[in-house]
């Protein structure tokens, strides 16, 4: 069962997709201070991952969903729609999520050292590359 945009069966984790894989790899390599950037699917899954360091998979593409959702909800109950991404400023870094095709997510995630616009910009970049290249 191959993988596709909008289409990812309950249970079911899907392939790992080089090319996504690569564009992540290019957003850390354009965004200095950059720790780790990945695509989950809106179940939870990871589509693909680059990380400079370990940080636990898994757990940050079942958040990437969840917290993608909450904000999908709140702009839709205040007449807000659509959501374009979700910020998160932290002491240590900032955190950003970007709606990529239909039911994928791109979350990126930087030191302290990286400003909140050049990690959102590199973030950017790299979901209108999977957008234009339709990554799965």
């Amino acid at each position: 069962m191959k993988n596709k945009i909008g289409n990812s069966a309950a249970g079911y984790i899907p392939e790992r997709d080089p090319n996504v894989t690569s564009a992540l790899k290019t957003l850390l390599d354009s965004c200095a201070g950059s720790l780790a950037a990945l695509v989950a699917t809106d179940d939870g899954f990871v589509v693909a991952e680059a990380f400079k360091r370990e940080m636990a998979v898994k757990s940050l593409a079942a958040i990437t969903s969840s917290l993608m959702g909450l904000a999908e909800s709140m702009v839709k109950e205040t007449d807000q729609w659509p959501c374009r991404n979700v910020v998160i400023e932290a002491d240590n870094g900032n955190i950003v999520s970007l709606r990529v095709a239909d039911q994928r997510v791109l979350t990126a995630i930087a030191s302290k050292e990286t400003s909140l616009g050049m990690l959102l910009s590199a973030a950017k970049a790299c979901a209108e590359t999977l957008n234009r290249n339709g990554a799965q």
